[in-house]
């Protein structure tokens, strides 16, 4: 299975990653990312890609980017 998927919506191409490929870009384990999802308001919100429990996550990668160059930004 693909772990990045492409959407397309009112013009506006949106391309989603799951969780581990987020882990892979951030440099973080499965637990950091759940922790940053808990403590940081700003952290982008996954958006579950069906309706069962056992559905995986996605989350859009502008928004993942956007949040680590603000991180990196405030870091500074």
């Amino acid at each position: 299975m693909s772990s990045c998927k492409t959407h397309t919506k009112s013009n506006e191409i949106y391309q989603f990653l799951n969780k581990k490929t987020v882990c892979k870009l951030l440099r973080i384990s499965i637990n950091e990312l759940r922790e940053q999802e808990l403590k940081d308001d700003l952290f982008p919100r996954g958006i579950k890609s069906g309706m069962s429990k056992q559905c995986g996550v996605k989350y859009r990668y502008d928004e993942i980017i956007d949040w680590h160059l603000k991180e990196l930004a405030r870091r500074q």
